[in-house]
């Protein structure tokens, strides 16, 4: 090798030293300081949510879903065919926009929340609205009991270390407690799930 081409050489060697890392960020799937526990014992006590009819004594799953959220909607769409076997409860929070509570709100007062649901989900992706239409200057007539369940929601997944949606916790036979979030297939919630 010349001199000229060890020179280069150890100077390219030294640009790209000194050169930033370009890291892509990568989000916890499971956030520090989450409480699987609390988060699950919370939403059971406390929280609102809506879930697929389905027989009695299906184990039990607690999902805290933004309505305006586009990987809420497809984690709903990756649990659907398991709602014969896991009752996996949605629960709206509010943290996108002013859209997300009367929503949720909208949900949770319906006369068939389930219904109501999918709905919501059937219409996400409308040219119009993101889901269910939003009337901001009818938002008060929405019952202020729903509307205070959705910020109760909110709350409970807060205060529990949660800090990304869709989150969720299931708990196992053994007591184990189970995070579910963005992302995940039928596949990966079918692991969790145990099944």
């Amino acid at each position: 090798m010349k001199r000229r081409q060890i020179l280069a050489a150890a100077a390219a060697t030294c640009f790209a030293a000194a050169a930033p890392a370009q890291a892509k960020k990568v989000w916890p799937k499971v956030p520090v300081g989450w409480y699987g526990e609390g988060m699950f014992e919370d939403l059971a006590a406390k929280g609102t949510g809506v879930s697929a009819p389905g027989s009695e004594g299906r184990p039990v799953a607690f999902i805290a879903f933004d309505t305006q959220c586009p990987w809420c909607e497809k984690l709903f769409k990756a649990a659907a065919p398991l709602n014969d076997r896991v009752k996996i409860v949605w629960c709206p929070v509010a943290t996108l926009n002013i859209n997300s509570e009367p929503q949720g709100s909208m949900i949770l007062s319906a006369e068939d929340p389930w219904a109501k649901m999918k709905e919501h989900q059937e219409h996400f992706h409308d040219e119009s609205f993101r889901g269910l239409p939003v009337d901001q200057k009818e938002v008060w007539k929405i019952p202020e009991k729903a509307r205070k369940a959705v910020w109760e929601n909110s709350k409970i997944v807060r205060r529990n270390g949660t800090r990304t949606i869709p989150f969720g916790v299931f708990k196992a036979a053994n007591g184990e407690y189970r995070a579910i979030y963005s992302g995940m297939s039928t596949d990966d919630l079918k692991r969790v799930f145990g099944l």
